[in-house]
């Protein structure tokens, strides 16, 4: 069956055994710095739908050919994007003949599964050897081990674009100590490859990724060694504390409302608060306002991962479905005219809207 399943990925995917018990994947998207496509995840699920518990899976980013190297950059939202604007916006033609179904859905659908089953596979290494956004989160923070490099770029930016830290953001995110899960998921801001290891985002850090330490990695867990003991071979640690997370835990930590945030931020006053606070000031008001929610109910839910997807779903489908809603403003600005400066929709004060199930399918495993 796995071989099979093998030579049936797509061409996006490249997808070979080293030996049997490690199955290497290689997201193949390099021109799109190897962003998340509908057809990948799909495969994606059917795949870990069928692993062992005894395989081991090596994750990593096809090389972009760029000085910018990517793992994975995110879900492939301007695709979602543009089906929105003719399905739910009404502002562009319909292509002809019209998809049969509402691929806007099933896009997250079929994500939010897979996240899940990543989740539920004892041992997955994932490289993030570049950038690892949104979607690329996704699909490597719920497996067991995540390799940081020199060139890791990490980021939740959703509420730069009208969105919130979905693909389980909800189970992890407020997992992290001294208030790093609100300020990651709140502000969007990037974090590098020793940070991410001393917060806990990453578990293993290495400065260089090198064909030697791959070659290390993977023949040493095909021979059955234990993963554990591999990773802490390889493993050089995180960096220390600084400024930012006085900030953070002073600002973000244990707060009951967005607007105690930034009143802590106001109240600091040193020049790093209010360097956040103005970042914050560019963001979409009304994604802050469902995640700082999203994020308190995932606490709730004590990391149930499907409790945690099920609620992301209706989440996403709502701002999918609101007219000229802040997703198509966000995604207009960066990533079609880009000229990077959205226009908000003002906040209309009710953020439980947003976490109500409409007329779509439930989402379920």
């Amino acid at each position: 069956m796995l071989q099979k399943l093998i030579a049936s990925a797509p061409s996006t995917l490249i997808v070979t055994l080293p030996s049997p018990n490690v199955i290497s994947v290689v997201l193949n998207r390099p021109k799109a710095f190897n962003a998340l496509s509908l057809p990948q995840a799909a495969y994606l699920k059917e795949l870990y739908a069928n692993l062992t518990p005894d395989v081991t899976v090596i994750m990593e980013g096809a090389d972009t050919g760029k000085k910018t190297k990517s793992f994975c950059s995110g879900g492939d939202v301007r695709e979602i994007w543009e089906e929105g604007m003719w399905r739910w916006q009404g502002k562009a033609d319909a292509p002809n003949p019209p998809p049969p179904v509402d691929g806007t859905s099933t896009f997250f659908h079929t994500e939010y599964q897979m996240n899940t089953l990543i989740s539920l596979h004892p041992t997955q290494i994932s490289i993030w050897d570049g950038i690892c956004m949104g979607g690329g989160v996704g699909l490597s923070i719920h497996g067991s081990h995540r390799i940081s490099t020199s060139r890791t770029v990490f980021a939740m930016p959703e509420t730069g674009i009208g969105l919130f830290p979905d693909v389980g953001g909800s189970a992890w995110l407020p997992r992290l100590e001294d208030g790093w899960g609100y300020y990651l998921g709140l502000t969007g801001e990037r974090i590098g490859g020793r940070t991410a290891r001393r917060l806990g985002v990453s578990n293993v850090h290495v400065e260089e990724w090198t064909k030697e330490i791959r070659d290390q990695v993977v023949g040493r867990v095909g021979r059955g060694e234990s993963v554990e003991s591999v990773m802490k071979d390889v493993d050089e640690g995180g960096d220390e504390k600084g400024g930012l997370d006085e900030v953070v835990k002073e600002c973000f930590d244990g707060k009951e409302e967005l607007e105690e945030v930034w009143e802590a931020l106001e109240a600091n006053g040193g020049d790093i608060a209010t360097k956040v606070r103005e970042g914050m000031r560019g963001k979409s008001e009304t994604s802050m306002r469902v995640t700082f929610e999203q994020l308190k109910r995932g606490k709730g839910y004590g990391g149930d991962m499907e409790k945690c997807m099920a609620m992301e779903f209706n989440v996403g489908q709502n701002i999918l479905r609101e007219k000229d809603g802040d997703f198509y403003e966000g995604i207009r600005a960066v990533l079609v005219d880009k000229d990077m400066n959205p226009k908000w929709k003002e906040w209309e004060g009710n953020v439980e809207r947003y976490f109500e199930r409409g007329d779509w399918e439930e989402w379920k495993m």
